[in-house]
This record gives structure tokens, C-alpha cells and sequence, in this order.
């Protein structure tokens, strides 16, 4: 189902961005191959990643105990998913389907929003947010992330009023025992599918950011709960993490369906276009030196590629030896 959605949003990226001819538009810089495991650092090649219905080593080998394609063969709906910094956890946003017509339309399903928390060293698994007990509803939860100390999990809601006004807030659950807190940041104007914290634990980053007054709202301030904008061009921001360091936010932005690669200072000063000519990037993880992101050049919008660049833009690879992830009608 995941990769229907992709494809229908894909295309539509693809249209909307069609007043410039497809073949005007290239990956830039081009990418060097790595045909072997052996040529990556030894770092990057014990790093996890999803890839290809699989969890698995940037090498390339398999992770022999899965949680991500287990929860993606359950009957309820995988939609994304966080690993702890110490990875002993896994949480997970999910829907549970059900069939009850009071919770959905005559012939269709309903769904049951959650957040739930997988113990990877004991295997309990426990539900965390529940969004008809927690909130109302109708609410909607967003993106999810651990603190840096790995004792909360913190999301993004929206929910309406009585009065049917949109409220979101960012709040933080206890995995220990439950306790959710809103953050109090209403009137926060920007509902987040994807959420990053600064290990410093100062700053959140936001996805798919709305624009206010020509700037774009990428970050939380965590210490005075204000949010901060940036003079940005105005697009989607879909995929935004923090450098180690937490001075630099790396960030994907799309402006009429091209995607680019960006690297910033928390300020907003010394934006560096590091990757162009892409329809879709998705940051999976940062280093000391390195990005890796999987990304659908704009040619072959179906097939996304894991790629690797250095922070200041140099030395950009494709890892060949993983092969495509392509999407397909069915």
C-alpha cells in the first residue's frame, strides 16, 4: 500500500513540475558507483537501513533479526518507524484496521491511530498513544523520534476543537510510564509527518513544513518552546536531520517536483546546495563526514538508489551494489 501511495504522489510531483522538459533536468554532481561493499568505510557498512522490503546493513547483509518487515506483514498499517540511539527500542506509528461500523463507513474499514513500543532485547511490545483515549477522535499524529536520553518518544498531533479550529502541538510520552505531555507550543501553524531532535537536545527539526511571511519553519526552539523561521525559498521540505555536531540541519527541499539536497547552519546561514536534479530524497542517516539518503533522480522517478555524500559536498556515491528499490502499479 505504501508504495501505491509513493507512486500516486511521485507522479504527481512529476506533473507538477513538467513546465521544465524532464531531459533538461539531471543528478547533479554525478555520482561515482561503489560496485563493492568493501570500498565503504567500516562505520558505514555495519549502519541499518530499510531497503528493498529488508532490514539491512549498508553492506548489504541482512539483519538477521527483522522488526520492520515483521510489523509491515501485520494486519495494521506501518507508516514510520524510529530506532532508539541505544537500540534497545523500536517505536512505531501505526493504524489498526478495523471492521466495526461505528468506527467507520458502511463497507469500509476503520482505523485506529497508535504509537507503539517494541523492547528489541525482551521482545514486549506495548501500545504508547492511542488516539481515541489520548485525544479526540479525529486527531492525527505526525512524526515520531526519541529524546537523547531514549526515555520519551516525542510526536507531532493535530486535533480539532469544538468549534472545528485546527490545533497542533508537539507532546513527548514517557515509555516507562506513558505519561504524555504536550509541549504547549499552540499556536504552532506547522503539522510535521517527520520529526528530528539536535543531540544536544535544543532544537527540533520539522518536515513538510507550511511557509509563514516568506520564511520557512524548520526548527523548535526546545528551551524558550518558540518556533523558528528561516529566509528559505518557498516548497516542500520533506526530510530534514541534524548533523552530530547539532550546528547543521541537512534538509531536502522541493520546489514545482524537483528535489534538492541542502546543508545549513541552525542560523540559516551557509545554505550549501549539496545534491540537485532528484524527484524525491530521503535522509536515512549522518555522520561525523557523511549523508546517506536513498533518492528517485528525476529521469527514473519510479526507481529510488541509495546514495552517500560527504557533508561539504564532495566525494558523492551510489551504492550500485544494493541495487534499485523501484515502484510498481501493482
Amino acid at each position: 500500500m505504501c508504495k501505491r501511495i509513493w507512486l500516486i504522489i511521485s507522479a504527481f510531483l512529476l506533473l507538477a513540475g513538467c513546465n521544465k522538459d524532464v531531459e533538461d533536468i539531471v543528478l547533479a554532481p554525478t555520482p561515482r558507483e561503489i560496485t563493492l561493499p568493501s570500498e565503504l568505510p567500516e562505520e558505514l557498512a555495519s549502519r541499518k537501513i530499510y531497503w528493498q522490503g529488508h532490514l539491512m546493513h549498508l553492506d548489504g547483509t541482512l539483519v538477521e533479526f527483522d522488526p520492520i518487515t515483521q510489523l509491515d506483514n501485520e494486519a495494521s498499517i506501518l507508516l514510520s518507524y524510529k530506532f532508539s540511539h541505544n537500540g534497545r527500542y523500536l517505536v512505531y506509528r501505526y493504524d489498526d484496521i478495523i471492521f466495526d461500523d461505528s468506527n467507520s463507513f458502511p463497507g469500509f474499514p476503520g482505523l485506529l491511530k497508535r504509537i507503539g513500543l517494541w523492547n528489541l532485547k525482551t521482545g514486549e511490545r506495548k501500545v504508547l498513544v492511542e488516539v481515541e483515549k489520548d485525544f479526540s477522535t479525529d486527531a492525527m499524529l505526525g512524526g515520531i523520534v526519541f529524546t537523547p536520553d531514549d526515555e520519551k518518544v516525542l510526536f507531532a498531533v493535530l486535533w480539532r476543537d469544538d468549534q472545528e479550529e485546527k490545533h497542533v502541538d508537539l507532546a513527548t510520552v514517557d515509555i516507562a510510564n506513558g505519561t504524555i505531555e504536550k509541549l504547549g507550543l499552540y499556536p504552532l501553524q506547522v503539522y510535521s509527518s517527520a520529526l528530528d531532535i539536535s543531540p544536544d537536545g535544543k532544537w527540533i527539526a520539522l518536515a513538510e513544513t507550511s511557509t509563514l511571511s516568506d520564511q520557512v519553519c524548520l526548527l523548535v526552539n526546545l528551551e524558550r518552546k518558540t518556533l523558528k523561521c528561516l529566509k528559505f525559498e518557498r516548497g516542500w521540505y520533506l526530510s530534514t536531520r541534524f548533523t552530530p555536531d547539532s550546528n547543521y540541519i541537512i534538509y531536502s527541499q522541493s520546489i514545482k517536483g524537483r528535489n534538492s539536497l541542502y546543508r545549513s547552519k541552525i542560523d540559516g546561514m551557509e545554505n550549501t546546495l549539496l545534491v540537485s536534479g532528484l524527484l524525491s530524497a530521503d535522509i536515512l542517516l549522518i555522520n561525523e563526514n557523511d549523508i546517506v539518503f536513498s533518492g528517485a533522480p528525476y529521469k527514473n522517478y519510479k526507481c529510488s538508489n541509495i546514495y552517500i555524500i560527504n557533508q561539504d559536498g564532495s566525494n558523492f556515491r551510489q551504492l550500485s551494489y544494493l541495487g534499485e528499490n523501484c515502484l510498481t502499479d501493482k
